[in-house]
């Protein structure tokens, strides 16, 4: 009888190179016949012992299924089939996720073992290996599987499955351990990742364009009655689940009136409509006062909806326990889609923003979200000077920052934040974004730069006794992690980074801290286009909620540094 030989090849997907695919004499001569030809073959040799349903073993010791293939539901294949499904399942993950796979089957009369052996992806980082290992609390290792053919169906033979040692000993492990394992450490090939030319600045990739809706930097034409129609009854199915009452006219006195009728006092929430269908979102121990002053700021307010809060009156901390509520409601309002003029909590600010616009116009805003890096490259647009006596209150911080063996990279990582993720950097400085150097004299921990864009740090620097500096960056978690996959690439470009999520009320949902353990890890952040991505999409929502509240600790010498430097990596603009 021949023996098979099945060649598979992978390009994007698995599948089977048919010119070396054939049938093997006992002389070892292969004659290509095609995977169709190979697999008749084989089910028209299947041993006996595998398919004893089909009544005593015939002398050749094998049985002919090759007729049955064309059944799709034929019970004795099932039957077959289904013996299997632990070792297919387990192989179908190995070469699923790219480990080095061998298979190995061998039966001695009545009796048979399977054994699948895989080896550590070669182009998997120690760096990514070792992160999986410290959350999955495992020693990675190539792995061996053994099964035994008992009873009529395959057995997992748990002493013998594990991970392999260099002596042939096997530590035993479960098997749902072996497959997760191989799962979350998948070789990049598996993934089909892009092209890593095409994932960092220094290998001359930019900064692609942003994947969420274009923000609405212009004002709004006014919108047709189907689209105010459409968005109020969004606000409305919002705020029934969200516990508003009926809408009510808005005034003082209806809604004073209404309050008055519910016996729930003036303490709660509010939603204004507007007469565009957008809306506003609010908190006040005084609801009807709280709406005198937003009728002197608005003059288009078609309703509002209240919802009181009686926990709130009787708290000793009232107005925190309100202005967490309103987060949360504002939260939810951005997930369901309404379209609120807040500013604080806001993830995207709607409409303009005037103090930015004085400084950048809106188009130039949107060219530049599309392009950060290549809009601030281009922009010549000459830094803001600064008087000597100003430049004197920063003078001994920077000497004695610069007296640090790390002052070079430091100041590299900054200028490749300015160039990369901040809005035409030169034009904005000290207006809506300030850069601090060092602690007070004579700490030797905490922060040691800190750039922050109106009121909410972005960028941190960190200095602690004994430890290398480290640090985090802000960044939009919608545009850093579409999809579960982009999570998995991210791990293996970045294995030691973690993050968490952002609280600060400028800053909104969405947004998260990405955290370096060293200078090297929060370098590299930077180099990544999908993280200079997420972090210029999040620099641009805050710079334009407001301009710089801690124009007092800036540093125009460290500022200016991080300029020259990022034009020696970058480019002169």
């Amino acid at each position: 009888m021949d023996d098979a030989h099945v060649r598979l090849v992978h390009d994007v997907r698995w599948g089977v190179d048919e010119t070396s695919t054939g049938l093997v004499s006992p002389a070892g001569a292969m004659s290509v016949r095609g995977s169709a030809a190979v697999l008749e073959h084989v089910y028209s040799h299947v041993p006996a012992w595998l398919v004893p349903e089909l009544g005593s073993e015939p002398p050749t010791g094998v049985v002919d299924l090759h007729d049955r293939l064309a059944d799709i539901d034929d019970p004795v294949l099932d039957e077959l089939a289904g013996r299997y499904e632990s070792v297919v399942a387990t192989m179908y993950c190995a070469f699923g996720t790219g480990w080095d796979t061998v298979m190995d089957l061998a039966s001695h009369g009545g009796s048979a073992r399977i054994e699948i052996s895989t080896r550590i992806p070669s182009d998997l980082s120690g760096g990514f290996l070792q992160y999986v290992g410290e959350v999955l609390d495992i020693d990675i290792r190539d792995m061996r599987m053994h099964w035994m053919f008992r009873d009529n169906r395959w057995q997992l033979d748990t002493a013998q499955t594990g991970f392999a040692g260099a002596d042939g000993t096997v530590d035993a492990v479960g098997l749902d351990t072996l497959r997760e394992v191989m799962e979350t450490a998948a070789a990049n090939c598996a993934w089909g990742l892009a092209d890593i030319s095409k994932q960092w600045h220094s290998g001359g990739a930019a900064t692609p364009p942003s994947a969420l809706p274009a923000v609405p930097l212009a004002p709004e034409p006014p919108p047709n009655p189907e689209v105010i129609a459409a968005r109020a009854h969004r606000i409305e199915v919002w705020a029934a689940e969200n516990g508003f009452g009926a809408p009510v006219e808005p005034t003082p006195v209806a809604v004073i009136r209404h309050l008055d009728q519910a016996g729930a006092g003036r303490v709660g929430y509010y939603i204004l409509e507007f007469t565009d269908g957008q809306c506003y979102i609010g908190e006040s121990i005084d609801l009807p006062e709280r709406l005198k002053q937003h009728r002197g700021r608005y003059h288009d307010i078609h309703r509002i909806r209240v919802r009181p809060d009686t926990a709130a009156t009787r708290s000793q901390q009232g107005k925190r326990h309100l202005r967490l509520r309103e987060k949360s409601l504002i939260h939810r309002a951005q997930h369901a889609g309404l379209l609120a003029r807040n500013i604080n909590e806001m993830a995207t600010m709607i409409g303009a923003s005037k103090h930015l616009d004085q400084l950048i116009s809106p188009d130039e805003q949107r060219s530049w979200l599309d392009a950060p890096d290549v809009a601030n490259t281009h922009d010549t647009t000459p830094r803001t000077s600064f008087p000597a006596e100003r430049l004197a209150r920063t003078a001994a911080n920077y000497r004695h920052f610069r007296t640090r063996s790390d002052v070079d990279q430091i100041t590299r990582i900054v200028g490749n934040y300015l160039t990369r993720c901040v809005p035409y950097p030169a034009r904005t400085e000290h207006h809506c974004w300030v850069i601090s150097c060092l602690t007070p004299p004579g700490k030797r921990s905490g922060r040691m730069s800190c750039l922050s864009i109106a009121m909410t740090e972005t960028l941190v620097i960190y200095q602690d006794r004994g430890t290398p500096a480290a640090g985090k960056i802000q960044v939009n978690e919608a545009e850093l992690f579409p999809t579960p996959l982009a999570v998995r690439e991210f791990f293996r470009r970045h294995p030691t980074t973690g993050w968490s999520e952002v609280e600060y009320q400028e800053s909104g949902p969405g947004q998260l801290f990405l955290y370096a353990e060293t200078l090297d890890a929060l370098e590299r952040l930077l180099d990544d286009v999908a993280v200079t991505r997420a972090a210029a999409t999040t620099a641009l929502h805050i710079m334009r909620k407001g301009t710089s509240m801690h124009r007092k600790v800036h540093c125009p010498q460290l500022a200016g540094a991080a300029f020259d430097a990022s034009h020696e990596v970058n480019g002169p603009a």
